[in-house]
């Protein structure tokens, strides 16, 4: 059992949680990028995300990404998406429970905005029958995340994830589903 002194974390500040929430981007992809089987993609973006009486996240910051296609419906991409962040709650005892930083110094360093820059990679490989509504076939994705100082950001992390989902459609329309991430 893990307790952690939290007094002097409660105070009167007052965050609006009213405001709008959503986020407001502009992308452009240019495919045929130095060859038909590339592209590149650019965009930029402003978000506001509202969890009432918890916290509101504001953040700005854009992105640029590289693909090819490796043929079978198969993709990779490199992106790079930095973006500056910052929390706004009505008292500090958020950061104590969620983020198990609970002295002053801790709060006040993670209150002020902060760059998150991560280098992604990403495989994809499709081959379902339709777009939408696919009967047969399967997806198998993987994504490689990391975020360190070299890349602008100011917390480092790695992230692996991996999802596949199977379609298999039986004769009379019925059409069974499996994913696992």
């Amino acid at each position: 059992l893990l307790i952690h002194q939290c007094d002097g974390l409660v105070n009167d500040e007052y965050t609006d949680y009213e405001g709008l929430t959503g986020v407001a981007a502009v992308d452009f992809t240019q495919p045929w990028f130095f060859g038909p089987r590339n592209s590149i993609g650019v965009g930029f973006f402003a978000e506001t995300r509202n969890v009432p009486e918890v916290f509101v996240r504001i953040a700005q910051g854009g992105y640029v990404s590289l693909s090819r296609s490796l043929g079978g419906n198969a993709a990779v991409t490199l992106a790079y998406r930095p973006e500056r962040t910052r929390l706004e709650t009505d008292g500090d005892l958020v950061f104590c429970v969620n983020f198990v930083a609970c002295t002053l110094d801790q709060v006040e360093d993670l209150k002020s905005p902060h760059w998150l820059s991560p280098m992604t990679l990403s495989f994809t490989v499709d081959r379902t029958d339709a777009l939408f509504t696919p009967s047969r076939g399967f997806i198998v994705r993987a994504d490689l995340e990391y975020a360190a100082r070299y890349t602008g950001s100011d917390f480092a992390y790695t992230r692996l994830l991996g999802e596949s989902s199977a379609y298999l459609g039986e004769p009379d329309g019925l059409i069974l589903a499996a994913r696992l991430r």
